[in-house]
């Protein structure tokens, strides 16, 4: 990148375009991860918590790109889910809860236990 010696890194601009050049912030590092920490979990890190999640998952994208194959690290391994509820649960009730009857399982298994064979 060709940067005019009377501008600074931060001012210069990068094609045709004329867009200029900015530093991450914060915010831009937290949506490089935020499918792996919800953003309460971000909040509550300190510092050299976030810095070693980004280089961790800096440094896996990079032995990956580069052909190693590399263990990718636990915390990418669990996706935020935004789990909703089926129904709406609208009464404050005290009422027992009953689960729905069970339909048959896998090889008409109905949950009743049977003495094996050899007993």
């Amino acid at each position: 990148m060709a940067m005019r010696p009377n501008k600074s890194p931060e001012e210069s601009t990068e094609g045709d375009a004329g867009r200029t050049e900015r530093k991450p912030t914060a915010k831009d590092a937290f949506k490089d991860i935020s499918i792996y920490f919800s953003k309460e979990e971000w909040e509550e890190m300190e510092e050299w918590e976030k810095i070693r999640y980004r280089n961790m998952k800096r440094n896996y994208e990079v032995l990956i790109a580069i052909g190693f194959r590399a263990t990718r690290p636990d915390f990418m391994h669990h996706h935020r889910q935004v789990i909703k509820p089926l129904v709406e649960d609208t009464e404050d009730s005290d009422e027992e809860w009953t689960p729905r009857q069970q339909g048959e399982g896998p090889g008409g298994f109905r949950g009743v236990l049977l003495k094996p064979a050899w007993a």
